[in-house]
């Protein structure tokens, strides 16, 4: 089982993205914007592997990851991988993010993302 922190504003997709990672049993949390997944983190130090959006309110995806990959605060999460979705105006490098995608991602997507960096 992986612990994944799911960021994303949309509901259809905040919802389906939790329900397909807790159906293939792992442990998924969400939240609907980076600051609110800042704050997860910041209590729960399971995570494994993150996934979130770009744009949204409050912390969007950049400054979400990029707080999380720099600041001593989150130290223990520095080397977590974390998967941009969406439609990225940076490159993953600037982004910091491990690898990023559009949001018509195939549900087998998650699962090869999670072997591929979790397990």
């Amino acid at each position: 089982m992986v612990n994944v922190l799911v960021v994303e504003d949309t509901p259809f997709f905040y919802e389906t993205y939790i329900d397909i990672l807790n159906f293939r049993g792992h442990n998924a949390k969400g939240a609907i914007n980076g600051k609110q997944g800042l704050d997860i983190l910041a209590l729960d130090d399971t995570i494994n592997i993150i996934f979130t959006d770009y744009y949204m309110p409050f912390i969007n995806g950049y400054d979400f990851s990029k707080i999380v990959k720099t600041d001593q605060k989150y130290i223990k999460y520095f080397s977590i991988p974390i998967i941009g979705i969406g439609d990225f105006p940076f490159d993953k490098r600037e982004f910091l993010v491990d690898c990023k995608t559009k949001t018509s991602l195939k549900l087998t997507d998650f699962y090869d993302w999670i072997e591929q960096y979790c397990i």
